[in-house]
């Protein structure tokens, strides 16, 4: 009998590992794979590399309290997001959130947009510019262009560490 009981719990334990793998696989199955760049050297980078992009987005306040009145983010195609300000913090992202990122980049067309900022909307205690590099294309965004399209990139971002 307890025979009979390992065997049905190594069998239950098998297709859980396989439902499982499937699983995985297939949320990998809508990402464009020709988002993925060559192989990079491990001393560039951890596992990955999606090659030629960068997201670069500058901050500066004129109302701060303390500390520095900037914040920098860089996103790699290494998968480093870096920010830079008060507090510095280096974040691995992983190879999955990357693709889904650059798919984003990709669904909101923003490389193509027209993000020019109407006069009459330049804040004057905020400013912001991002500048994307992707596939060969460069977009440079002052804030508020296109505000919508990058929220929509940036709440991808792993979450900081310290929030």
């Amino acid at each position: 009998m307890k025979g009979n009981l390992a065997i049905a719990a190594a069998f239950v334990a098998a297709v859980v590992v396989v439902v499982n793998a499937l699983i995985f696989i297939n949320k990998f199955k809508s990402v464009d794979e020709s988002l993925l760049g060559s192989s990079p050297k491990p001393e560039e980078s951890p596992k990955y590399n999606i090659e030629d992009f960068r997201f670069t987005k500058e901050e500066h306040w004129t109302a701060c309290a303390q500390g520095q009145c900037f914040q920098k983010t860089i996103l790699r195609g290494d998968g480093i997001l870096t920010k830079e300000g008060d507090i510095n913090e280096y974040i691995f992202v992983t190879t999955f959130d990357l693709l889904t990122i650059t798919n984003k980049l990709k669904n909101t067309q923003i490389l193509e947009k027209d993000c020019s900022i109407p006069q009459n909307q330049t804040p004057i205690d905020y400013s912001a510019t991002t500048l994307i590099e992707y596939k060969g294309k460069t977009k440079e965004i002052k804030y508020p262009g296109c505000q919508e399209e990058l929220e929509q990139i940036e709440k991808l971002f792993p979450k900081s560490r310290t929030n």
